[in-house]
């Protein structure tokens, strides 16, 4: 990039005799006429050379300086432009020659002479930064690779979360069929340990993914209208029986010149509160836990607010403390042995407050109990933030208000015939009507023509993807509430989903539970149907053996809605659905299309997931995985168990 001079007066002479030190990164000083003959070179520039001066001194710049053989490099030198252009020149990295031919970095700076308002010469003053980049490079690849490393970390931690949470929540499903079944004093002792062994595991697979999450820069704050009082009342009260059955008293206090309409992440608030008051409890025996809120500094659109949680259990000493905040740590190894826990949770705390913009600290004594603080920064509730009612006198005129009996207008975008099948009776069991759009280009077209309250996105979808079609939805003027369906539950794509314009993310397999959960969070008026007790059905029925216990709950549900023989029916149109893609795959396998491949494994994924047979999705899962990894030996393999499960299953479910 080159500069304009002006009319610089620096005089040859000068330079010659003072060795003028032009900038900062000066080394080597060397003079050159219009001509490119030098005439002046300091000892410091000859030395980097591996010269004498007196044998430099009168030769011409391109022969010392560079070697270029291109005439077009010629006329684009720096210097040269700055002896015929007059423009001054700073070039960050050049090649230099040395008298032996080896080369060096140099970083420089040319200045045309100017006499007479015509241009007499130049004066280069040069630096060589050969160690320097040497370095740069060096920690530029140290950088690199820790990145690399934290990323291969954090994916290895989530994806092995990931597994662990599959078989997991299928124990702790069993185990809660089992509670709620006709069991014994002994049977019932039995099955309550395995719950709340499956439940603290539960709780440190989860903090292993929230940290990974974290530590990968993958976790971000949401923002959203909340009252700070219902939060912090929440946490309370979920720990409220807990304190009972240690005799503990638990409260809450909030300062009164705190605002508690406030616009922020509350789902991260409530866990730092969870886990501190959760530390608390753990270890407290007996006396109290306060949690106390007071404004700590407060402007026109933001507070920063300190909580404290305060108990009078065990205390921690002054060593200790100073580990807490760290990864995997605890107070002491005797800690974990008798209270448990993966010492994530306060590391995990800190990294929110630092998200937060805030701080975090503890002050205790042993046998005193223990107080800890933190800050957060929130957004305090006004006309910017809060969110407004629709003013339906604005929308199309055939658009009325709508009474709290009126269904929601629902789109499924789905592209898998199973899939939308199951999630129409599910909505049609929890009260709710839907319409059917086939890929993302026909959901784009839908959400046009009709102003939908809800869509329920697939993300992977032919002719158009769920993302994109959400990108396309968000770009008109009425914003539909648009949650993501996805098979794809570790790979960060809840992160894209978002980032998408989506509201809220699914994972596959979809609940009837979790589908209404969903809904009623996102629209608080609807009446949402409510389970049936169906312990004895589920332990019974035939299918038990071939689907698992919530999938087959969700399709009794919708068998007793009207839909009978539904689970069958649905069996039935998935053994036909797939005994077709698993030849197509043959043939992909066969083609080595990978390509192909990789979206019939992921569309089975989903499908098997829905279904309820999740060996199967497993199995789609390995093919999936052995695509991406390139390994045709394993796609072979894989797709024989996954014909061999296959065929297992349709036998197992032909003969009942």
């Amino acid at each position: 990039m080159f500069a304009k001079t002006g009319n610089a007066k620096l005089w040859q002479g000068q330079i010659v005799n003072n060795e003028l030190i032009l900038h900062s990164i000066a080394e080597g000083i060397c003079v050159v006429e219009t001509s490119g003959k030098i005439t002046y070179l300091n000892s410091s520039a000859a030395k980097m050379f591996g010269s004498e001066i007196s044998d430099l001194v009168g030769r011409n710049y391109e022969e010392i300086l560079f070697r270029r053989d291109d005439e077009t490099e010629n006329l684009t030198c720096p210097i040269r432009f700055a002896l015929s252009e007059g423009e001054i020149s700073h070039v960050n990295t050049e090649t230099f020659f040395r008298r032996t031919g080896a080369s060096f970095l140099v970083e420089y700076i040319c200045v045309p002479l100017v006499e007479n308002e015509q241009i007499v010469g130049a004066v280069i003053t040069f630096q060589d930064i050969t160690e320097r980049r040497e370095i740069e490079t060096a920690i530029a690849q140290a950088r690199d690779s820790a990145l690399e490393t934290a990323n291969t970390k954090a994916a290895f931690l989530a994806n092995m979360s990931h597994e662990i949470r599959t078989p997991l929540n299928g124990i702790i499903g069993t185990a809660n069929l089992l509670l709620d079944s006709d069991l014994n004093q002994e049977q019932h002792h039995y099955a309550s340990m395995l719950k709340t062994s499956a439940d603290s595991l539960l709780e440190i697979v989860n903090d292993i993914l929230d940290f990974s999450k974290i530590e990968a820069g993958k976790r971000e704050l949401e923002a959203i209208d909340f009252d700070l009082r219902q939060v912090v009342e929440n946490a309370v009260n979920f720990f409220a029986i807990l304190a009972r059955k240690k005799d503990l008293q638990i409260s809450f206090e909030i300062a009164e010149n705190v605002p508690t309409k406030l616009h922020g992440d509350s789902n991260q608030l409530r866990q730092i509160l969870n886990n501190l008051i959760s530390n608390a409890a753990k270890f407290t025996e007996t006396g109290e836990i306060a949690v106390q809120i007071s404004n700590q500094e407060e402007n026109q659109t933001q507070v920063l607010l300190h909580f404290a949680v305060s108990d009078t259990g065990i205390g921690i000493d002054e060593a200790a403390q100073k580990k807490l905040f760290q990864p995997f740590m605890q107070a002491d190894v005797s800690t974990t042995r008798k209270f448990g826990g993966t010492g994530l949770g306060l590391a995990i705390c800190k990294q929110i407050v630092g998200l937060m913009q805030g701080e975090i600290g503890v002050e205790s004594e042993p046998n005193k109990g223990s107080r800890f603080w933190f800050t957060a920064t929130f957004q305090v509730q006004s006309s910017k933030f809060k969110v407004q009612s629709p003013n339906f006198s604005d929308l199309h005129e055939d658009r009325k208000p709508k009474t709290e009996n009126q269904l929601l207008n629902i789109l499924i975008a789905e592209d898998n015939p199973i899939n939308r099948e199951i999630t129409q009776k599910m909505l049609e069991y929890i009260g709710f009507e839907s319409e059917i759009a086939e890929n993302g280009l026909e959901a784009v077209k839908a959400a046009t023509e009709k102003n939908y309250d809800l869509i329920l996105m697939d993300c992977q979808m032919p002719e158009m993807d769920g993302c994109s079609a959400a990108i396309r939805i968000r770009q008109h003027e009425h914003r539909p509430k648009i949650i993501a369906l996805t098979a794809n539950a570790a790979k960060g794509e809840r992160e894209r989903c978002l980032d998408a314009g989506m509201d809220d993310y699914l994972c596959k397999p979809i609940t009837k539970e979790n589908l209404a959960e969903t809904i009623e969070k996102h629209f608080p008026e609807k009446k949402i149907k409510k389970s049936l007790d169906l312990k004895r059905e589920l332990v019974q029925h035939r299918l038990t053996n071939i689907i698992d216990a919530k999938t087959l709950k969700n399709f009794l549900e919708i068998e007793s809605n009207g839909e009978e023989n539904f689970a069958v029916e649905m069996l039935e149109i998935f053994c036909n659905h797939t005994e077709k893609r698993i030849l197509e795959l043959t043939k992909d396998v066969q083609n080595r299309d990978a390509k192909a491949i990789r979206q019939k494994a992921h569309n089975l994924i989903g499908s098997s997931a829905s279904i309820g047979i999740s060996s199967l999705s497993n199995l789609f899962e390995n093919l999936e995985s052995a695509v991406e990894a390139n390994d045709w030996n394993q796609i072979t393999n894989h797709l024989a168990a996954i014909s061999q499960k296959f065929e297992n299953i349709k036998r197992e479910i032909y003969q009942k």
